[in-house]
């Protein structure tokens, strides 16, 4: 019970927190290039990735360098 009240005492805090973090966080841009493409053979696969900077390439200069799953 004690931890309830200290969750809903702590929630304006923590909102204030993550809003200043969302608001001051450093955006990175995404890699160049397309987000699509064909590798090997067989039926046509198709993959999401949700939330994964590596799944947009986040710190290369293109698609070509990403995780390679796009060639």
């Amino acid at each position: 019970m004690s931890a309830r009240i200290l969750q809903f005492v702590l929630l304006p805090i923590l909102l204030l927190q993550g809003l200043w973090v969302a608001l001051r966080v450093e955006r990175l841009p995404e890699a160049a290039g397309p987000r699509e493409g064909e590798l090997g053979q067989g039926p046509p696969l198709r993959i999401l990735i949700v939330g994964d900077s590596s799944s947009v390439g986040v710190g290369v200069e293109t698609q070509d360098n990403t995780n390679g799953l796009i060639n």
